[in-house]
C-alpha cells in the first residue's frame, strides 16, 4: 500500500468513527426521548433494548475498526444497525402504545419516520462514502414499501385522498406514501453525490499532504511551504541561471571504517549523522539535494533566490561542525569511537530548473560550482582540515569569520590552481571582518583525480538531482 493509499485509509477511518462516535449519541438522545413520552413500561424497555443492542454493536464496530482497522467493513454494518433500529422502532410503538387496538395497521405509515430517515442518512454520509447514505434509503424504501403494500390491502385500513386527513391521522394518503419514499431517495441520491465530491476533495487534499511531504524532505519546512503555495510554478520543465551555494560533507574514512562494522551498525551510524546533518541543514534554510553514501550534498539559492547564498552555506557548515561535536559526545558516552568529517563549499552561477517530462521531472543544479565544490570537499583530507571554502565564499559571505589561508591548490580535473581556506570559527563580537591567517605551505597543492572521485564519485558529473 503507497502513502497515499494509507492517508486516505486513516482519513476514511477518521470518518468511520466520527459516525460511529455520533450514531452512539443518537441512540442516547432516542432513548431519552422515550424516557419522557413512552405510553407504557413494556414499550419503554423494548426501545431500551433495541437502543442498547445497537449501541453494544456500535461500540463492538469502534473496537473492530481500531484493531483491524477496516472502515469499509465496519461503515456497512453500521448501516445495517441503522436500519435495524428504523425498522424497530414503529414496531415497538404499534404494540406499545395500543395502535393494534384503536388505529390498525396503517399506524405504520402514520408515524412519519422519513424525518429520522433523513438525520440517520446525514449522519451516514459523515463517513465520506457515498454508498452509505444510499444503503440506508434503499433500505428504508423496500421495509416501508413493503409494508405500506401489506398495509394499503388491508381492509382496515383507512385510505383517503385528502393529504391533511391523512396528516391528521384519519386515514392514508397513497400519495404520501409515495412522496415520503421518492424523498428519501432524492436525498439519499444527493447526499451520495455530495459524498463523493467531498471524497474526491479529500483524496486531492490527501495528495497535497503528501506531496508537501515529499517536499519537507528536501526543503527546509519554510522553503517546502512557499514552494507549495506557488503551485505549479515550480514544477514546470525549463531552468534558470542562478547564484547558487554549494556543500559538500562526508564522514572521513568511512570507507575503512565501515569495513570493520556490521552492515546494520553501518546503516545506523549513517542514520544518526544523516539526522544530524539534515536537521542543521533544514535549520539554516538549505535545500537537502542528495545523498550520496555517506555524503551529503546541499544547495543555497537553488529554490529560491537568496541574497548571500555564500553566508548561509557557510554558517551552515560551523553549525554541521557543532552538531557532529554533539553526536561524538552521545557515540563516546556509548562506548563508539568519534566521528570527522570533510565540508567543502563553494559559490557560483549554475543552471537550476527542471528537466525531464510533465509526469517525471527532476530538480536539477548543473555547471562548474557543483564540481567545484565537490573537489575542495575532497581536498579536506590533503590539507588536514575539515572545512575548507573557496575565494569566491570569502568574497561574497562577509566578514566575521576566522579564516586560514592555504597554499594555492589545483583540484581534481583542474588545470589551474585556486585559492583555498580552512575555516576555524567565528571572529569575536565585535570584529566585522575576517581575519586571516597565514597557511604553512607555500608550494601548490595538487588533489589527484582518483582521490576526490574516491570521496564523491556521484558527484563528478556536475549534475545535482533534487525531487520535484
Amino acid at each position: 500500500m503507497s502513502e497515499v493509499d494509507q492517508l486516505l485509509l486513516a482519513r476514511e477511518k477518521k470518518g468511520v468513527r466520527f459516525a460511529l462516535v455520533a450514531r452512539l449519541g443518537m441512540l442516547g438522545i432516542v432513548f431519552g426521548l422515550h424516557v419522557f413520552l413512552y405510553h407504557t413500561i413494556g414499550e419503554l424497555a423494548l426501545v431500551g433494548l433495541l437502543c442498547g443492542g445497537a449501541a453494544i454493536g456500535t461500540a463492538a464496530l469502534l473496537m473492530h475498526l481500531d484493531r483491524q482497522g477496516c472502515p469499509k467493513l465496519t461503515g456497512y454494518l453500521a448501516t445495517l444497525l441503522d436500519v435495524m433500529v428504523l425498522s424497530g422502532l414503529p414496531v415497538i410503538w404499534y404494540i406499545g402504545s395500543g395502535a393494534d387496538q384503536v388505529v390498525g395497521p396503517q399506524f405504520f405509515l402514520q408515524t412519519r419516520m422519513t424525518v429520522g430517515v433523513l438525520m440517520v442518512m446525514v449522519v451516514n454520509a459523515l463517513a465520506f462514502r457515498p454508498a452509505y447514505p444510499l444503503v440506508i434509503a434503499v433500505g428504508f424504501v423496500a421495509i416501508y414499501g413493503g409494508f405500506s403494500g401489506m398495509i394499503l390491502n388491508d381492509p382496515r385500513t383507512a385510505i383517503t385522498t385528502d393529504p391533511l386527513a391523512a396528516m391528521t391521522g384519519m386515514g392514508v394518503a397513497p400519495r404520501l406514501v409515495v412522496a415520503d419514499m421518492v424523498i428519501v431517495m432524492v436525498v439519499g441520491l444527493l447526499l451520495a453525490v455530495m459524498t463523493r465530491v467531498a471524497r474526491r476533495m479529500a483524496v486531492q487534499a490527501v495528495r497535497q499532504q503528501h506531496a508537501s511531504d515529499q517536499l519537507r524532505r528536501y526543503f527546509s519546512p519554510a522553503v517546502a511551504a512557499r514552494i507549495a503555495e506557488g503551485g505549479d510554478d515550480f514544477f514546470r520543465p525549463g531552468g534558470v541561471v542562478r547564484e547558487v551555494a554549494v556543500l559538500f560533507a562526508d564522514i572521513r574514512g568511512f570507507t575503512h571504517l565501515s569495513a570493520q562494522m556490521p552492515p546494520a551498525h553501518v546503516l545506523d551510524l549513517l542514520r544518526s549523522y544523516h539526522a544530524e546533518m539534515v536537521a542543521t541543514v533544514f535549520a539554516h534554510g538549505g535545500t537537502l539535494d542528495k545523498f550520496i553514501g555517506d555524503a551529503i550534498m546541499v544547495t543555497f539559492g537553488s529554490a529560491e533566490p537568496d541574497p548571500n547564498p555564500a553566508r548561509r552555506a557557510l554558517e551552515t557548515a560551523l553549525a554541521m561542525r557543532e552538531a557532529l561535536e554533539r553526536l561524538n559526545r552521545r557515540r563516546i558516552a556509548a562506548g563508539e569511537p568519534p566521528l570527522a568529517q570533510d565540508v567543502g563549499v563553494h559559490v557560483g552561477p549554475a543552471l537550476v530548473g527542471n528537466v525531464g517530462t510533465p509526469e517525471r521531472l527532476e530538480h536539477t543544479v548543473i555547471g562548474d560550482t557543483v564540481n567545484t565544490a565537490s573537489r575542495i570537499e575532497a581536498a579536506c583530507k590533503q590539507h588536514g582540515r575539515d572545512l575548507l571554502i573557496s575565494e569566491a565564499v570569502v568574497a561574497k559571505a562577509g566578514g566575521g569569520f576566522l579564516l586560514e589561508r592555504l597554499a594555492p591548490t589545483v583540484l581534481a580535473g583542474k588545470t589551474d590552481p585556486i585559492q583555498l581556506y580552512a575555516v576555524l570559527g567565528h571572529t569575536a563580537a565585535d570584529q566585522e571582518d575576517d581575519v586571516i591567517l597565514p597557511g604553512l605551505h607555500a608550494t601548490p597543492w595538487v588533489v589527484e583525480m582518483d582521490e576526490a572521485e574516491d570521496e564523491a564519485p556521484a558527484a563528478a558529473n556536475g549534475l545535482v538531482r533534487g525531487a520535484a
